[in-house]
């Protein structure tokens, strides 16, 4: 009698475990409904410029890469956890029959076994548990595979949208550069426009020039032409040598022959020395 009463307990504790996990699945179910409102994305949104700017774009607090970081973390938090009740539901399984259901528990402790005295009564009673937990577990996986298939299908939607904003921002950002380059050319050449004309008068400011002398206003012409001259033509060899790559590599490639070519010089002159110290030493011996 007190043997059926475990067992039913068993039982019912097993039926119990079918109602929570339900109960576990619809929660999960409330919560990823959460976190796929925050990544819906419709056709209407791409089709809005607005709309679609504010996926491809992020603000100066950069809160759309903190939501799709939060997002992202916490379904893997989510998939390890019920991972993680899958394996606890299935140890609980091994455990409670280890202690409770096995011929060995019973001869240890008759007394916490739930298996009766007959054989094939306790074969009987085995396999009608692990039937039951079978099927407890079966219907805990099926769940889990649609949580987790769902969990899948937003960390996807999620990397596709990090990459997009990340895409997006990278460009955006190229195209800032490029226009700070703008600025900086524009300054810089003012500025060499100018370096000429304040160096020819930082130059003559000096007291070893005399303006009594009526020379001293021409030649503060000449040398303000020479050097201004001699500047701008320089700064533009300078810039039209540099803005093409292929004078550059042509550059590179000659330097590198002609080192090449040193180096194949040095090697030969090294192979004709020794050529000749070797001749001396047969001379010698003959």
């Amino acid at each position: 009698m007190q043997l059926s009463i475990r067992a039913t307990a068993i039982s019912a504790f097993a039926l119990r475990l079918h109602a929570l996990i339900t109960l576990w699945s619809g929660e999960w179910m409330i919560t990823l409904r959460q976190f796929e409102s925050e990544l819906d994305v419709r056709v209407t949104d791409i089709l809005s410029r607005k709309k679609r700017r504010k996926l491809m774009y992020d603000d100066s607090d950069l809160a759309v890469s903190e939501l799709y970081f939060f997002i992202s973390q916490m379904l893997r938090f989510a998939s390890e956890w019920i991972q993680e009740s899958i394996d606890d539901l299935h140890a609980l399984g091994k455990q409670i029959e280890s202690k409770h259901f096995s011929p060995e528990a019973k001869k240890k402790d008759p007394e916490g076994s739930f298996l009766p005295d007959d054989p094939d009564a306790q074969t009987a009673v085995l396999d009608v548990f692990r039937q039951n937990w079978k099927s407890l577990t079966s219907t805990q996986r099926e769940l889990a595979d649609e949580l987790l298939r769902r969990i899948k299908k937003m960390q996807e939607e999620v990397n596709s949208l990090r990459e997009g904003l990340f895409t997006a921002t990278a460009v955006s950002e190229a195209t800032k550069s490029k226009q700070l380059n703008h600025y900086i050319l524009v300054f810089t050449v003012v500025t060499i426009f100018y370096l000429p004309l304040s160096f020819v008068a930082a130059l003559y400011a000096l007291d070893l020039f005399s303006w009594d002398d009526p020379n001293q206003k021409v030649s503060f012409v000449v040398t303000l032409i020479l050097v201004a001259g001699t500047t701008y033509g320089f700064a533009g060899y300078l810039v039209w040598f540099v803005r093409k790559p292929k004078r550059r590599q042509r550059l590179k490639n000659a330097k590198r022959v002609k080192s090449l070519g040193k180096l194949f010089k040095r090697q030969r002159k090294k192979d004709g020395s020794g050529s000749d110290i070797d001749s001396e030493d047969s001379d010698s011996d003959s």
